[in-house]
């Protein structure tokens, strides 16, 4: 007897336990099924087979709502379907009771922050995204307009990151990279200042952004002695070193400390690619060709970029015709050629350095081959006549 009665309240218990839980099973089976009838409308055959789905989602969602416990996500997958009906309405109304029964749900957060966006309600839908902590997103959106060359777009992204986190420091510094690329120079400055306050002053990030304002401005002295303060904090990058040799070589008298910041730039990476193609053309510039050609080498090989290797093999044949070995300039002109076989210049180039070694056949086919690609063009016509070649 003692027995059954134990078995009895065991089992009232449980009965009990799930009268209890009933309402957030209920919820959670028509969440699950209102789930379904979206992936299943996702590949739906035709238009029609694809609403009746999402109508289906969106009853089996409201059966939820009212027969189950309220929980956020059914009043948020609800939501979804109202924004995509383009029912904004009903979408904030689902969303603000999403936001009371899961404050900390950053997605309903956000989808509410979007909602009152679209309605105009701009400081409802920044409070709704700063609880959606939201600014890393707007960043992320902006980079990827940006990366397809939509800075417009990416302004505004970046502008409303800013808006939630005002010590976005990165939100500065991409803001500013769009505006330098669409014009506008001082809102670019302004915006990169705003990154380097709040950069902390042990970072070398904070000094490389500094000098790029101080290129800007063409305050190179200045830009020197930032990039110097980040090469201190940061010793074993080469962006520093790199840098300054681009400053220090605009100046010929400065050209040994640029190349001296070159060859420390590799030192600390030798597949620094920009370190080896700057040391490179400032050797050439020199007259140095041995050196130049020592320091393009590696970027010689099919690895690399088209552009990356046109620019070294240029760079080794024009220093090599420039000092009088147009023999040895072919080497590299006719890799160029055959880089870029649509290029007048680069044709040209190679056919002056033909007939400067005497291969006046070779030097006539290549300016034919100009004007097949360039008919007009007068420099290989006044070529031709210097070969002594006469049209047909």
């Amino acid at each position: 007897m003692k027995q059954r009665r134990r078995w009895l309240l065991l089992g009232a218990l449980l009965l009990l336990s799930l009268l209890l839980r009933l309402p957030t099973l209920v919820a959670i089976f028509y969440n699950n099924l209102g789930s379904l009838s979206i992936n299943r409308s996702r590949f739906a055959s035709n238009a029609s087979v694809h609403a009746a789905q999402i109508e289906q989602a969106r009853t089996r969602f409201q059966a939820g709502i009212r027969w189950g416990a309220p929980t956020a996500r059914l009043h948020t997958n609800l939501a979804t379907l109202y924004i995509n009906a383009q029912e904004i309405t009903a979408a904030e109304r689902a969303l603000r009771r999403a936001t009371e029964l899961a404050p900390h749900d950053r997605r309903a957060q956000f989808q509410l922050g979007q909602v009152l966006a679209l309605q105009g309600k701009f400081d409802a839908a920044l409070a709704a995204w700063r609880a959606a902590d939201a600014a890393q997103y707007f960043v992320q959106q902006g980079q990827a307009l940006a990366r397809d060359g939509k800075f417009e777009d990416a302004v505004r992204y970046y502008e409303r990151a800013l808006l939630i986190q005002p010590d976005l420091y990165e939100g500065y510094e991409y803001l500013g990279r769009a505006l330098l690329r669409l014009g506008l120079k001082e809102e670019a400055l302004n915006a990169f200042s705003s990154a380097v306050v709040l950069e902390p002053e042990t970072s070398a990030h904070r000094y490389l952004l500094q000098a790029e304002i101080h290129i800007a401005r063409e305050e190179w002295q200045a830009a020197v002695a930032a990039y110097q303060q980040a090469a201190a904090l940061a010793p074993k990058d080469p962006a520093p070193h790199y840098e300054m040799g681009l400053i220090l070589q605009r100046d010929p008298t400065s050209e040994e400390r640029a190349l001296a910041h070159f060859r420390y730039a590799l030192r600390l990476n030798p597949d620094h690619v920009a370190a080896h193609l700057a040391l490179g053309q400032l050797y050439a510039k020199r007259g140095n060709c041995e050196e130049a050609i020592s320091a393009l080498s590696p970027l010689f090989v099919s690895g690399f970029s088209e552009g990356i290797r046109t620019q070294a093999q240029v760079t080794a044949g024009r220093c090599l015709m420039d000092q009088g070995h147009p023999r040895e300039a072919l080497v590299y002109l006719e890799q160029v050629v055959a880089l870029n076989p649509q290029s007048v210049p680069h044709r040209c180039a190679l056919a002056d350095a033909y007939a400067q070694v005497g291969r006046y056949h070779d030097a006539i086919e290549t300016y034919l081959q100009v004007l097949e690609i360039e008919p007009d063009n007068a420099r290989a016509r006044q070529a031709l006549e210097a070969l002594g070649w006469v049209e047909p």
